[in-house]
């Protein structure tokens, strides 16, 4: 071990200054060829000498020049990591928005969601019905949700107002909306209404639930003409309980005014059934 010691001084010095140990190798093969007298050799290890002695002057600038290339190089280096380090975290910073909006997604404004309702309900919904109202959270003046009602005979079929129910929630899916309310309508006047209120309305949106499963309250809506006629039979007998006034009598009178011609027969058989009621 301790005989590899100078060897490893003797590289080492070597190596510190290597542009003489060039120039030293060059001159002995030089003197070498001269002592063996080989022209050709000779003439080779001339130009060789010659080469090492350059080497040797400009050694310093030659280093210097080539610690200033590495050196720069290490900037180069340095900056391209910096620049893909800087693009990982901003393609990891947009994945995490990305997942953020869609667990929880984004406020929106009062005036932008009504916006943007309005341009997502076809011009087929817009019945005598259609209406939407853009509300506040009970809780919170940041969080919007909406009322909407829509009409349309195809919303007869439950299957149609998931589909639209679905529609907008995939439509809004970076919005953050608090139970929306849904109301649906068959005809102008009469006909079928359902509605509901989606609690999970966020779920749908992120797609974790369906809108399949959402449940409507559904009932029958009266004419106008039928309203009417119910409103038409309360009064008749609201004024006959209040007046204390016997159906009976009340129904011979009845058969005077139809005999008179002062009513028609069908007013005198709605009336009939009304006190008889």
């Amino acid at each position: 071990m301790w005989k590899a010691i100078p060897i490893i001084m003797l590289i080492m010095i070597a190596l510190a200054y290597m542009q003489y140990v060039f120039v030293i190798i060059a001159f002995a093969l030089l003197i070498y060829s001269i002592v063996k007298k080989k022209k050709v050799m000779c003439m080779l290890f001339c130009v060789l000498f010659a080469y090492t002695i350059h080497l040797c002057i400009i050694w310093d600038d030659l280093v210097a020049h080539t610690n200033e290339e590495l050196a720069a190089s290490k900037v180069e280096r340095e900056k391209v990591e910096l620049e893909k380090e800087m693009e990982r975290r901003r393609i990891q910073e947009e994945i995490d928005r990305e997942k953020y909006i869609k667990k929880y997604g984004i406020k929106i404004s009062e005036k932008d969601l009504e916006s943007k309702l309005d341009s997502l309900i076809p011009q087929e919904y817009r019945g005598s019905h259609y209406e939407v109202n853009i509300l506040c959270s009970y809780n919170s003046t940041d969080v919007r949700t909406f009322d909407i009602s829509v009409q349309n005979e195809k919303f007869n079929d439950s299957k149609e107002c998931k589909l639209f129910i679905g529609y907008i929630a995939k439509q809004l899916e970076q919005y953050y909306i608090w139970k929306p309310d849904f109301e649906f309508y068959t005809k102008d006047d009469g006909g079928i209404g359902k509605s509901a209120i989606i609690e999970n309305f966020r779920s749908i949106q992120n797609g974790t639930k369906s809108a399949k499963n959402v449940e409507f309250y559904e009932y029958e809506i009266m004419t106008k003409q039928e309203e009417k006629e119910l409103n038409e039979k309360n009064n008749d007998n609201n004024y006959i309980r209040n007046s204390g006034i016997d159906p009976l009598d009340r129904i011979k009178k009845l058969k005077e005014l139809l005999d008179s011609g002062a009513i028609t027969q069908e007013e005198y058989n709605k009336k009939k059934k009304a006190l008889l009621e």
